[in-house]
C-alpha cells in the first residue's frame, strides 16, 4: 500500500512540475494540420449505397468519422447508413495543435434492405411510408408459452370488465428515424422506438409509451414502455405488458395484452 502512494505521489509532483514550467521552455505545438493537406476518402458500395467505406490517409493524426447517425474513431472503416436521405460526413484529423475537419455529403437511395429484412419492420412500422395501430382493447391472460396468448374474449373476471373505451393511436415510421408517436386525447407525444424483431421486443423510447394507461397498478414505471409482440400481421397487434415482463417478478405467467388495428 505504501508503495502504491509513493508512485501515486512522484506522478502528481511530476505533473505540478511540467504545469510550472515556463511557457517558452515547453515544445513548440506549431499549427494544426491545414485543411488542404488532409487526406481521406468516401465511397460507397455499387447498388448498395447503404454502405460506406471510409478512409484515412493524413499522417500523424487521429482520426474521427461523424455521419449523423453515428461516428467511428477508425482510420479505415465500413459503415451502415440504414436510412435514406442526404448525409454529411464530417472527417476530423487530430493534431498536437488541434483538429482540422472536412465534410462530404453522401446520397442513400432507400433504407437498408438487409438491415430492415426481418417482416416484422414492415408490418409494424410500414417502413418509411408509416402505419398507425388503434388501440381498442386490454385484456388480462396467462401467457401459455413463448409466442402464445389468450384470446380477447378469454376470461377477463379477475381484472373485471374488458376495456373496451380507448382512443389511442400509435404511429410508427421508418422515415430518417426509429419514430413513434402516440396520440391519446388528441395530444400528440413524439419520441422514438427499438425494435428487437428476433425477441419480437419494442422498447418506446424517452419514456413514452404505446398506451396512456394500462390499469394493471403491477408494473413498475421503467417497464411501461416495454412491450413483447404476440401477434402482428398486417392488420392486427397485440403486444404484452405486465409482470411476466418485469425483472423482480420472472416466474409469474399473466400479462395485459394490447389489442391494436392498423388505420388505414
Amino acid at each position: 500500500m505504501m508503495k502504491k502512494l509513493t508512485k501515486i505521489f512522484i506522478l502528481l509532483l511530476s505533473i505540478s512540475v511540467i504545469a510550472c514550467e515556463p511557457i517558452e521552455d515547453r515544445d513548440e505545438l506549431g499549427d494544426p494540420v491545414p485543411q488542404s493537406a488532409l487526406s481521406f476518402s468516401i465511397s460507397q458500395e455499387p447498388g448498395y449505397d447503404n454502405k460506406v467505406f471510409l478512409a484515412s490517409q493524413t499522417p500523424g493524426t487521429i482520426t474521427y468519422w461523424d455521419y449523423t447517425v453515428g461516428s467511428t474513431t477508425q482510420p479505415n472503416d465500413t459503415i451502415i447508413v440504414p436510412f435514406a436521405g442526404e448525409y454529411w460526413v464530417k472527417y476530423s484529423a487530430l493534431g498536437r495543435a488541434g483538429a482540422t475537419s472536412d465534410s462530404t455529403k453522401i446520397t442513400v437511395t432507400e433504407n437498408d434492405p438487409v438491415f430492415f429484412a426481418h417482416p416484422s419492420w414492415e408490418l409494424l412500422t410500414g417502413g418509411v411510408e408509416g402505419k398507425s395501430w388503434k388501440l381498442f382493447r386490454v385484456t388480462l391472460g396467462a401467457v401459455i408459452n413463448e409466442g402464445a396468448y389468450k384470446s380477447p374474449w378469454a376470461d377477463v373476471n379477475w381484472w373485471g370488465a374488458e376495456i373496451t373505451n380507448f382512443d389511442d393511436i400509435n404511429y410508427f415510421d421508418l422515415k430518417g428515424n426509429y419514430n413513434f408517436s402516440r396520440t391519446h386525447n388528441g395530444e400528440v407525444k413524439n419520441s422514438t422506438f427499438t425494435l428487437f424483431p428476433e425477441s419480437g421486443e419494442i422498447l418506446i423510447n424517452s419514456g413514452n409509451q404505446m398506451s396512456i394507461k394500462d390499469g394493471s397498478g403491477e408494473m413498475a414505471e421503467a417497464n411501461k414502455t416495454k412491450y413483447k409482440i404476440f401477434h402482428l400481421n398486417a392488420d392486427t397487434l397485440v403486444v404484452g405488458q405486465g409482470a411476466y415482463y418485469t425483472a423482480d417478478r420472472p416466474t409469474e405467467d399473466w400479462g395485459f395484452f394490447h389489442w391494436y388495428v392498423n388505420v388505414k
